[in-house]
């Protein structure tokens, strides 16, 4: 794809260490629109702040102190539950590419469990405990059929102990324009509080609007267990072929520990959008069985996913905001 039909030079480098960058291209910090309009300091750091908002990237986040960083997110206006969330690895992507964050509304969350007849329950306040039975039935069929397979007991019983909690979510930040293009941050986030019951491929995938091109795909998987931090990056095998978005298979690491990460597109939305309804859909899917027996897969369309695959857990909602507004103008 020829990037420089849609843009002006801009260079808009947000890779750390130990991410995974499938698609790059730079982007000129000083084209159309990076004027700036005052400096704040933090802790004798001056950071220069654009008018709609974005701060200048900080070379070397990492050797900033803790509480340095928590303020320089919040004037990027990101809240203290979003700050304290944040691995912080994810904090020094986020202050050295700069930018500025762009509230969302996420709506038509959904999360569906397919079972190995294929068949979809939806969870509910009402469902919950009739999938958990269901859950457990699907775990002892697959167990029987690895072990008349020859493969042994490999599958972990589904309520043998507490599985982790998972949480998805969008985060969108602006980080450039010129005077053709708006320049955004479309992410997709996945948050184990602990290790799943069952770890293969899981799947994750965001897809966006048809004036929406992506520039380029970055991804990140971190774990911590206690102390030790690790860095899985690798673990992802990402698929840019649809126009319309981007999708990933992720080898979900069996260890103990805080699993998050995130598959990431710069995109270049046109200046002509100014002020209507932007979308991006976000998804993941996790499987409970090996491929063969069950598995996850996920499939793009505009502004939506959709899944296959038995024996898995689906998730989905939406993220909108308002092309070209930040809190400065909201």
């Amino acid at each position: 794809m020829n990037v420089t039909k849609f843009l002006l030079t801009l260079s808009i480098m947000a890779t750390v260490f130990g991410s995974n960058t499938v698609h790059a291209s730079k982007i000129d910090e000083n084209a159309f629109g990076n004027s700036i309009a005052r400096k704040v300091v933090v802790e004798s750091l001056e950071v220069p702040v654009f008018k709609d908002g974005r701060i200048e990237g900080i070379e070397k986040p990492e050797n900033l102190s803790k509480i340095q960083k928590e303020k320089l997110l919040k004037v990027l206006n990101f809240s203290d539950a979003e700050i304290l969330s944040f691995p912080d690895s994810f904090v020094n992507t986020l202050l050295k590419e700069g930018g500025v964050k762009v509230e969302l509304t996420k709506k038509d969350v959904r999360r569906v469990y397919t079972d190995l007849k294929g068949v979809d329950h939806e969870y509910t306040p009402d469902t919950e405990e009739e999938i958990k039975l269901i859950k457990i039935q699907d775990q002892a069929l697959i167990q029987q059929k690895l072990t008349d397979e020859g493969a042994g007991p490999v599958v972990t019983p589904y309520g043998y102990y507490l599985e982790g909690s998972f949480f998805g979510n969008g985060v969108l930040t602006k980080v450039g324009q010129d005077e053709h293009s708006f320049i955004y941050k479309y992410r997709t986030t996945f948050d184990w509080s602990s290790k799943p019951v069952n770890c293969y491929t899981d799947v994750i995938a965001q897809s966006w609007q048809s004036h929406t091109t992506s520039v380029r795909t970055d991804t990140d998987y971190r774990r911590q267990n206690g102390s030790e931090l690790f860095s899985h990056a690798g673990n992802f095998s990402v698929d840019r072929s649809n126009i319309y978005g981007t999708k990933a298979d992720v080898d979900i690491v069996n260890s103990p520990g805080h699993h998050w990460g995130y598959i990431e597109d710069t995109v270049s939305i046109p200046m002509n959008e100014i002020y209507q309804v932007g979308q991006f859909a976000s998804g993941y899917g996790h499987s409970y069985a090996p491929k063969g027996i069950g598995g996850v897969s996920i499939s793009i369309k505009i502004v939506g996913i959709d899944f296959g695959g038995l024996g898995s857990d689906k998730w989905s909602w939406k993220n909108t905001f308002k092309i070209g507004q930040t809190y400065l103008d909201s």
